[in-house]
C-alpha cells in the first residue's frame, strides 16, 4: 500500500488561513459575551458558538500542523479585556451570534452575494456594492472565477466532511452550474464562444476587465491584448471531478466517491479519469438503462468493477482493491 501525501493547493491555504483570522476574531468576541452574558438561554447559545469557532481553530491547526505550516498570527486574549463594562444588552450578544450564522449562506441571498452571472465579490446590500471607480481590476462586486473556485470547493468540503443542514446539493449545483454558464463572450456577430477572463458583470454576463481594457486601447503596461484570456483561475475541472461527481483520493491511497449532483439526475457517467497510474470509471445509472451496466451507482479500475451501490451516496474504494 503506497502513502500517497497530496499538498494543500494555495487556494486552500489562503481559505483556511483567512477562516482561521475570522474564527479567532469571534472568539475574542465569545468570551467577552460569556463573561458579561445575563440570560441563561442567550448564554447557552453563545457558548455553543464559542466551542464551534474554538473546534474550527484546532482542526485548522492541526491541518497547518500536519503539512507544516505556519499558525496565523490571530486575535488572542491580548486583544480583549474580560473588565470592561459592557455598553450592549444581551441581546446584542444574540444578534451578533446570528449576523455571524448568516455569513455562512450569504452566496445564495439575493440581497447578499448571489447574482445571475456567479457570485458577487461584495455584499449587494452594502452601499458601496459596485462603486465607480477607474480600474479595470474591480474587487467591489463583479465575479471573479478565482473566488468562485474557492466558494465552491468551499462549499463541497462542508457537504463531505461536516454534518450540518445548512447547505445542501441542491445549493452546490445551483451556483456550479451558474459559473458553467459565465465561460462564454458573445462577439461583436452576437456569435457565442468558449472564454474565461478575469472578472464579469454579475448581472449581465459582460467580461469588465475586457471591456475597460479593449476601451483603454489595449495598453501594454497593463499587459495588452486581451490578457485575460484563458484566466487559469478556474479550476473548472476540479469543480466537476472532486466536487460534483466527488473523486477525492485519500492519503493512503484509497479513493471516495461521493456524487453531489441533484437528485433529479438519473445518470451520468465520468471515464478515462488517471489516477495513481490507473484508469478509473464512474458510471451512474437510476434505471440500468442508459448504459446497460447495471442500476445505480459503480465505480470502474481498468475496466474491473471495484465497488457499487443501487443507491447514490458515498462508495469508498479501498487501497488494496486492485493493488492501486
Amino acid at each position: 500500500m503506497r502513502n500517497n501525501n497530496i499538498r494543500l493547493t494555495s487556494t486552500e491555504i489562503g481559505g483556511m488561513w483567512t477562516t482561521y483570522m475570522q474564527d479567532s476574531m469571534a472568539v475574542c468576541f465569545f468570551k467577552y459575551f460569556q463573561h458579561h452574558t445575563e440570560d441563561n438561554e442567550i448564554l447557552t447559545i453563545v457558548e455553543e458558538a464559542l466551542v464551534t469557532s474554538q473546534n474550527h481553530l484546532k482542526q485548522i491547526e492541526k491541518i497547518f500542523n500536519e503539512e507544516n505550516l505556519p499558525i496565523p498570527n490571530a486575535f488572542t486574549e491580548n486583544d480583549y479585556h474580560l473588565s470592561t463594562p459592557p455598553l450592549f444588552y444581551d441581546l446584542f450578544s444574540l444578534s451578533f451570534v446570528y449576523g455571524l450564522s448568516r455569513l455562512a449562506m450569504p452566496t445564495l441571498d439575493t440581497e447578499g452575494f448571489y447574482a445571475p452571472y456567479g457570485p458577487t465579490t461584495a455584499e449587494q446590500r452594502h452601499s458601496r456594492f459596485m462603486f465607480s471607480y477607474e480600474h479595470e481590476c474591480l474587487w467591489n462586486g463583479p465575479s471573479w472565477p478565482f473566488a468562485t473556485s474557492q466558494t465552491l470547493t468551499a462549499m463541497a468540503n462542508v457537504l463531505n466532511d461536516y454534518e450540518q443542514q445548512v447547505i445542501h446539493k441542491e445549493d452546490y449545483w445551483n451556483i456550479l452550474s451558474t459559473y458553467a454558464q459565465c465561460h462564454y463572450r458573445t462577439n461583436a456577430d452576437g456569435k457565442s464562444v468558449s472564454w474565461l477572463d478575469e472578472n464579469i458583470d454579475p448581472f449581465t454576463g459582460e467580461w469588465l476587465s475586457r471591456r475597460i481594457l479593449e476601451e483603454w486601447g489595449w495598453p501594454e503596461n497593463k499587459g495588452g491584448r486581451e490578457r485575460g484570456k484563458d484566466y487559469n483561475h478556474s479550476t473548472f475541472n476540479d469543480l466537476i471531478i472532486t466536487g460534483l461527481i466527488g473523486f477525492r483520493v485519500r492519503e493512503d491511497g484509497s479513493f471516495e466517491v461521493n456524487p453531489l449532483v441533484p437528485k433529479e439526475w438519473e445518470y451520468f457517467c465520468l471515464d478515462c479519469l488517471y489516477s495513481h497510474g490507473k484508469e478509473i470509471t464512474i458510471i451512474y445509472d437510476k434505471l440500468g438503462l442508459q448504459y446497460n451496466m447495471g442500476i445505480g451507482l459503480a465505480v470502474y479500475i481498468d475496466g474491473i468493477k471495484v465497488a457499487c451501490s443501487e443507491e447514490l451516496g458515498r462508495l469508498v474504494v479501498l487501497s488494496n482493491v486492485n493493488n492501486i
